[in-house]
């Protein structure tokens, strides 16, 4: 068997103690993060996303360089963010400006090398 070589980054990230207002404003959150991608040189492929009732929202933006995706729970003030990239994408800055957008209180990121 070959050893694997390393082709990407994986960030787990996950947020609490967030404002009701940002973890429920899917549009300001999709702009957010499209243009954050765009200023990392990500690839934008597609997004999907679901605004739930009565709060929280869901979305997914899929990369030529792989994924981005969030869950948010409104009522709990929790988001959980997944981010796979591979290349030279700087995925734990992305991953630092969820953490500057949604200024939580606390937060946990594990970062696997893939």
């Amino acid at each position: 068997m070959e050893p694997l070589n390393r082709i990407g980054t994986h960030i787990i990230l996950d947020m609490g103690g967030i404002d009701f207002l940002l973890l429920d404003s899917m549009k300001d959150f999709v702009s957010f993060a499209e243009g954050t991608l765009w200023d990392f040189e990500c690839n934008v492929l597609g997004t999907q996303y679901h605004k739930f009732e009565p709060q929280g929202f869901t979305a997914v933006f899929m990369l030529s360089e792989s994924h981005l995706s969030i869950h948010t729970w409104p009522e709990k003030g929790i988001a959980a963010c997944d981010i796979f990239t591979c290349g030279s994408v700087r995925t734990e800055q992305i991953a630092n400006d969820i953490v500057k957008w949604f200024s939580p209180l606390s937060y946990n990121l594990k970062k696997l090398t893939r």
